[in-house]
């Protein structure tokens, strides 16, 4: 789309006419009248609200159609036939349940359960943070929109505060009773007194807020301490650095890690290093009621240093459990897998951990910047009240003089005030800005918390769901390789279904594409205005020649000659939003950052987009932000049509209905 910078300007019809007015009377005077009218055509556009926008699309390839072959099911998981649904030359339809399996090792149930129960806390973790953070900005913002208004106020009264002056300074010249001094300064003498209690109140608040940090502080080392201790016996268990497990862990010592022995003695030094900082420079962070505001900071920022550390131990954990040897006997897939659960359990909650402390060394950051300003500002307040109230007394002695002195003073007690509330605005306007970016750097990382919690989740769903072997297709059953009972493991035969004879077609995937199809998916294959339904049998997970993985797909019925080639579109999702690439405005000559256009009102305004990856026709949203208000892209109109021709100077901006 191009961008609406450039307008094609065409001259604007001016229709001029004269009008002669004859009065009446025999002394009218001719007069000419002339008129200039703009008129503007309707520009509709097409729009789409954002909440509209799908994360579905489809993934289209073209295949050469083929005779159908039997299929041969094998389990995908390891376990006991509990049930076998069906029997020899039984007819079955897709989807059908032809046998089911008890999980009697890897407890995918239970780790279905962990990961969705993950996945609902991170949710529910960001939906709190944002309306605290959000809350934060509005508070932020309203204290700045306050002070710059009591600001304006301030500089207008500043004309009508020297004109009282210099005529107080008139009237000092017939005299004033002593009764309006004592009034005056016991009126000053009072505001001294409400700032100090002010001054005396800000200081309670904030020594309220430092001892609330030391015990956030303490809450945090509490939390670090449990995983420590968790990740620490996790790695023993599979090491045996202590005595407790040293048995166990001689038993699968050649298979655990076996493929990389390098990389599994860099994690056992990893193991020893966590254990050492436990014992010693863990044990040392200061998380004392009393500690110093230096101190506050020092021991958030060790306590980041150890999550950093027990994140580090456990990649290189998981990458040696992956680059374990699997022994049916010793040390199984199952085991492993368990293994890798496990890590992937304490990442989560390590994750959630770490973007919390973030957020609070932010905060805490921001507030031991900004409040000794608060009370220096407080104080100078008090000294300028205790400086008017002397410039006050001594205007005592003579009337005429005082009201001199009290001209000089409402000229510089306004500029002292002006300069006071300047500190103020720019105080307030520097916690605004900081409570934009913490909520704009929290809100991204409890997002990616988010996405790492879903895929978690969708891993132990697709591990729970091997325990059931359904029919891809409608067919017969040629033999059950089964019987109840039977222990299984990975990839032991299990049914053979005869094809009803339709064709079957292969196509080619990437990789990336490969990783968003699984057997089971229904496609649809068009054929010149018609379309017909199938479904992806088999995927290849090893790669051929042209590193492309061969998928076959079986077709519900026939419908052209063997050997045709045939457009397949297999619909599949994303995590995101999805939006077409032709209504994008990249911003460089790179996917990753570009703009769109919505209607706000009758205006046209542009919102920014974080992209990702391209699918077909459509680009990935990772984050929209838009640029003329603080919330984001939620409730707004995106256009979808084009405006490159658009000129506000020609057209009246209208919306499709």
């Amino acid at each position: 789309m191009k961008t609406m910078k450039h307008y094609l300007y065409s001259s604007i019809v001016y229709i001029g006419f004269t009008l002669i007015l004859v009065a009446c009377s025999d002394t009218s005077v001719p007069k000419e009248v002339t008129i200039e009218e703009v008129q503007k055509q309707d520009f509709y556009v097409s729009v789409t609200d954002y909440q509209d926008f799908w994360n579905n699309y489809e993934l289209q390839k073209v295949g050469k159609l083929s005779s159908a072959q039997n299929i041969l099911l094998t389990s995908k998981a390891n376990g006991t036939i509990r049930d076998v649904l069906v029997y020899a030359g039984q007819k079955v339809q897709k989807w059908q349940v032809l046998a089911t399996l008890s999980d009697t090792v890897a407890n995918y149930g239970l780790s279905l359960d962990r990961a969705r129960n993950g996945l609902e806390r991170a949710r529910i973790n960001y939906d709190s943070t944002k309306i605290s953070l959000d809350k934060q900005v509005f508070d932020a913002e309203i204290n700045v929109q306050k002070l710059e208004n009591n600001l304006e106020a301030l500089k207008n009264d500043t004309n009508q505060s020297i004109k009282k002056a210099e005529i107080d300074l008139e009237n000092s010249q017939v005299g004033y009773t002593n009764s309006k001094a004592s009034l005056d300064v016991q009126k000053i003498d009072n505001s001294i007194s409400k700032s100090e209690l002010d001054y005396e109140k800000t200081l309670t608040a904030n020594s309220e807020t430092i001892q609330g940090y030391r015990t956030t502080i303490k809450k945090e080392y509490n939390a670090l301490t449990i995983l420590l201790t968790d990740v620490i016996t996790l790695g023993d268990e599979l090491f045996g650095v202590w005595e407790r497990y040293k048995d166990d862990a001689k038993v699968y010592r050649d298979y655990f890690g076996g493929r990389n022995t390098s990389q599994k003695q860099t994690t056992y030094n990893e193991l020893l290093a966590l254990m050492n900082y436990k014992n010693g420079d863990f044990t040392r962070i200061n998380v004392s009621s009393d500690m110093s505001e230096d101190d506050i900071l020092t021991s958030i920022s060790q306590i980041l240093g150890g999550f950093e550390q027990v994140k580090d131990f456990l990649n290189n954990l998981e990458t040696t459990l992956n680059n374990s040897i699997a022994s049916v006997d010793v040390f199984s897939d199952t085991t492993i897998s368990g293994y890798v659960t496990t890590v992937g359990t304490y990442t989560t909650s390590l994750q959630a951990s770490y973007a919390t402390i973030i957020s609070f060394e932010s905060t805490v950051s921001s507030f031991l910047q900004t409040y000794k300003d608060t009370e220096v500002s407080l104080q100078k307040q008090i000294e300028l009240l205790k400086q008017d109230r002397e410039i006050l007394v001594k205007s005592l002695g003579i009337s005429e003089l005082g009201a001199e002195i009290g001209y000089e003073r409402t000229i510089i007690g306004t500029d002292d005030q002006i300069s006071s509330l300047d500190l103020q605005l720019q105080i307030a306007k520097n916690t605004y800005d900081n409570a934009i970016k913490t909520r704009s750097v929290n809100l991204r990382n409890l997002q990616n918390a988010i996405n790492e919690a879903q895929i978690a989740y969708n891993q132990a769903k697709n591990e729970y769901d091997k325990l059931t072997i359904t029919s891809p297709i409608d067919g017969t059953i040629g033999s059950v390789m089964l019987d109840v009972g039977q222990e299984v493991t990975v990839g032991t035969k299990a049914f053979e279904i005869l094809n009803t004879g339709t064709p079957e077609i292969t196509i080619a995937l990437s990789l990336q594409e490969q990783s968003l199809v699984m057997s089971g998916n229904e496609v649809y294959v068009r054929v010149g205005t018609k379309k017909y339904t199938g479904t992806i049998v088999s995927v290849s997970s090893i790669a051929d020649a042209n590193l492309q993985y061969e998928t076959t797909i079986i077709m519900k019925e026939s419908f052209a000659t063997l050997g045709d080639i045939v457009d397949i579109m297999i619909p599949v999702g994303s995590d995101e939003v999805l939006v077409p690439i032709n209504i994008v405005d990249v911003n460089g000559a790179e996917w990753g950052e570009g703009y769109v256009y919505f209607v706000d009102g009758v205006q046209i305004s542009k919102m920014k987009l974080r992209l990702g990856n391209v699918y077909g026709n459509q680009v990935e949203v990772l984050a929209c932000v838009n640029e003329t208000k603080l919330q984001t892209c939620e409730n707004e109109l995106v256009i979808t049509s084009d405006i490159s021709q658009f000129d506000p100077e020609k057209y009246v901006l209208k919306i499709k209905e």
